[in-house]
């Protein structure tokens, strides 16, 4: 009888648990939607004790389809958003709801404020300008009575994990594939900072614990097997980064490839053999993997996946579901660059590289432009920020150049949308239709971390993934070269126009 592994992802907008065996099949896949509240712009939340009681459900429903396959479950993995922030107290319940990155602005002047306090080493030291430590600042501001009883700021992947732990706080401990948009990191080292956390004023007590990626850091308590339907004692291992956990369940573990997420967050990452931070110019991330070799850097357009969809059924028609494949049709019968109309996806702001008052647009519309043409510049305008990281690394590493494209997410169902993508890179694509990888991916770092594979690298290389390949066409490779190219000096030109509008 062979071992199973448990996979945990909360992410954006789904919670998703998965179950695979020693060959990284996946036996039972279960999700259900996370809600956000969004009462006015800038304001965002998550229940977090709604995640909790999903995540358990969800695997109350994976053990009944399963019942055998569960009860030789060697480990349970779990990853989670990790640009936002929570609070918890000494006894590892939560005080504060998850506060989802960008879609939650409140913390801004607080981020201002240290900014001009720390200075440049801020963003030198962890590569990304933070969404935790301002929100410590916040709670200190608006919640005084709230942050005078936090023990802990976990990640929602910790969180989760020391919920169903026998002793919470140590289940809730960060490794680094967590610590990119925390502020607090010295990300190129793999662990705190906490000067840099006293000389923005705040105590580095509130840090969980940071821990080697692929530690165990406790076991499945009583309450937390009553509540899944699992064996008391099953490790636990550490929580990891959604995104990296993504690049995990795909086994995009060599330097050189290029990936696309076009989920609620629309994702552009690039796999690095080196840790690489992009101070003066911001266009781009770090992301620490598990593998102490292994980086990624990233590109995010905030809500990307929100904008794709909500124009979508605009232009459908405002009833039922968005018809994409009708709004492709109508988009391939188009030539690259839409007809001379542009789309810029900001809608909640540019963070990479950092322009909070941008704004989503429409540049260029006249009469003659149709719904093929509308729905292709909100693909493409959507897709060149691909190019902005991919120039935007080789900028900064001689000689490198993307030799390969992987996609997945929501939008990669969109034949167009991935050939779209291959012909601006100009490389092989291939797009992956199997779902859930990022609880695949913790899955195979529960697994790594135990010992059911020798390593993260021999655990991925089980994965069996059906894929579809496109092949870039060089005219519009060539085509998108120029185009990229007026699409950022119209960013450039809007930039005063984005601040006089948020002004108003």
């Amino acid at each position: 009888m062979t071992a199973t592994l448990l996979g945990i992802d909360i992410g954006t907008s789904l919670i998703k648990v998965a179950l695979i065996d020693e060959r990284a099949v996946c036996l039972a896949e279960v999700e259900t939607p996370v809600s956000t509240m969004m009462p006015e712009a800038g304001t965002a939340e998550q229940d977090t004790s709604a995640i909790v009681a999903d995540v358990f459900r969800l695997i109350r429903e994976i053990a009944e389809r399963q019942p055998s396959a569960v009860r030789r479950v060697a480990a349970i993995g779990a990853s989670g958003q990790t640009a936002g922030a929570m609070a918890v107290d000494g006894g590892g319940a939560a005080l504060t709801p998850w506060y989802p990155s960008g879609l939650d602005t409140r913390f801004l002047s607080q981020l201002a404020e240290m900014k001009a306090k720390v200075g440049e080493a801020l963003f030198a030291s962890n590569g990304a300008w933070p969404f935790m430590t301002p929100r410590l600042a916040w709670w200190r501001e608006v919640m005084p009575e709230v942050y005078a009883r936090i023990a802990m700021a976990p990640s929602l992947a910790g969180f989760v994990l020391g919920s169903m732990a026998q002793d919470p706080l140590p289940a809730m401990a960060m490794d680094a594939t967590t610590m990119t948009w925390s502020g607090a990191a010295d990300i190129a080292n793999r662990r705190w900072n906490r000067d840099l956390v006293r000389d923005a004023g705040l105590s580095p007590d509130m840090l969980a614990p940071d821990v080697p990626s692929l530690s165990i850091v406790g076991h499945l308590g009583e309450s937390g097997a009553r509540q899944t339907g699992l064996r008391q004692g099953i490790p636990l291992a550490v929580g990891i980064g959604d995104t990296v956990a993504s690049m995990i369940g795909a086994n995009v573990l060599t330097p050189g490839e290029v990936y696309s997420v076009n989920g609620s967050f629309t994702n552009y990452l690039v796999c690095l053999d080196r840790c690489l931070i992009d101070q003066g110019t911001e266009r781009f991330q770090p992301l620490a993997s598990p593998i102490d070799d292994v980086w990624y850097v990233i590109l995010y357009i905030a809500g990307g996946g929100f904008v794709h969809h909500h124009l979508a059924g605009l232009l459908s028609g405002g009833e039922g579901p968005p018809d994409y494949r009708m709004l492709d049709d109508a988009a391939a019968l188009v030539a690259p660059g839409s007809d001379g109309l542009s789309f810029m996806p900001y809608a909640l702001g540019r963070f990479c590289p950092p322009e909070p008052r941008a704004s989503a647009g429409f540049h260029g519309f006249t009469l003659a432009h149709g719904r093929g043409a509308i729905w292709r510049s909100v693909l493409e305008g959507l897709s060149y920020d691909m190019l902005e990281l991919t120039d935007g690394v080789s900028a900064r590493i001689e000689g490198w150049r993307p030799e390969a494209l992987r996609l997945t997410g929501g939008g990669a169902r969109s034949a167009l949308w991935c050939q779209l993508q291959a012909d601006m890179l100009g490389v092989p694509a291939q797009r992956f239709s199997a779902a859930g990888s990022a609880p695949i991916g913790a899955a195979l770092a529960a697994g790594a971390a135990t010992g059911v594979w020798g390593d993260l690298r021999h655990a991925a290389a089980q994965l069996r993934i059906p894929g579809e390949s496109f092949a870039p066409d060089r005219a519009r490779t060539e085509a998108y070269a120029r185009l990229v190219a007026r699409h950022r000096r119209l960013a450039e030109e809007l930039k005063p126009s984005w601040a006089h509008l948020a002004g108003h």
